[in-house]
C-alpha cells in the first residue's frame, strides 16, 4: 500500500467513526427540531454528487465514504420528516 492510500485510509477511517457517533445521536434523539429538509436533501445532493464524480476519477476509497455519508444523509431525512409527522398529528 501506497503512502497515499495510507492517509486516504486513514483519513475515512476517522471521517466513518465521526459518522458513526454522528449516528448514534440521530438514533438516540428524540428531537430533531435543529435539522432541517433543506438542510438534510443539501447533504444528500452533496454526497452524492461527490460520489459520482469519484468514481468517475477512480477514487474507490473515497466512493466508499461519500456512500456512508450518503446512507447516514438518507436515514436522517427520514428520521427529520418521521418526526415532523408525529409533531403535525399531536
Amino acid at each position: 500500500m501506497e503512502t497515499d492510500d495510507k492517509i486516504a485510509f486513514v483519513a475515512i477511517t476517522i471521517g466513518l467513526a465521526q459518522m458513526i457517533m454522528h449516528f448514534n445521536k440521530i438514533y438516540n434523539s428524540d428531537d430533531l427540531s435543529f435539522y432541517s429538509i433543506q438542510y438534510v436533501v443539501a447533504g444528500i445532493s452533496a454526497s452524492l454528487l461527490w460520489m459520482v464524480y469519484q468514481y468517475r476519477k477512480g477514487a474507490n476509497f473515497s466512493v466508499m465514504y461519500s456512500t456512508a455519508g450518503l446512507l447516514l444523509g438518507m436515514y436522517t431525512l427520514q428520521k427529520v420528516l418521521k418526526d415532523k409527522r408525529s409533531k403535525k398529528v399531536e
